[in-house]
């Protein structure tokens, strides 16, 4: 990512104009990182149902989309 990805990013906010690059794509390309993680991590192929964001017949995989949230962790006040 260019260093001035950020710079662009938050301009783009205030400008409402589309940044270098946009959500939806950066959105599918973590996916896909993920997905190749959570393979990895698994030593085995998964499925990817790209409509629901799920895996497709893998609960173990699919429980891997979300890490359990630390239990000490709190918002400040």
């Amino acid at each position: 990512m260019p260093a001035t990805e950020h710079r662009n990013f938050l301009d783009c906010v205030k400008s409402r104009k589309t940044p270098t690059y946009p959500v939806e794509i950066m959105h599918l390309l973590h996916a896909s990182l993920h997905m190749g993680d959570i393979s990895i991590r698994l030593n085995r192929k998964v499925r990817w149902d790209a409509r629901k964001e799920r895996f497709v017949d893998d609960p173990e995989a699919d429980a891997m989309r979300h890490p359990p949230e630390r239990r000490d962790w709190q918002a400040e006040a």
